[in-house]
């Protein structure tokens, strides 16, 4: 039996989160997990595209988690390439 279930999907929204935790679990800064969540949202975009998706959703961040967190940390998160 054939899977369709791809073609079908025409919407997906993503809600990252642990990017904090899994830097500090393999020894990195929160910068760097915040980077390679980005890296990873890159990617599911362009395998979004690729499999037809009409919309894709990110959930970044509430303004009271963005309160929690040091302005550096802050500044780095809006400065990916």
């Amino acid at each position: 039996m054939k899977n369709n279930f791809r073609k079908k999907i025409n919407h997906v929204a993503i809600i990252p989160d642990g990017n904090r935790r899994w830097a500090k679990g393999v020894g990195k800064t929160p910068s760097e997990g915040h980077r390679m969540g980005a890296q990873r949202i890159e990617e599911l975009s362009r395998n979004a595209l690729k499999s037809g998706v009409k919309y894709l959703t990110f959930w970044g961040s509430s303004k009271e988690n963005l309160k929690k967190r040091p302005l550096d940390e802050k500044r780095e998160s809006l400065n990916f390439n």
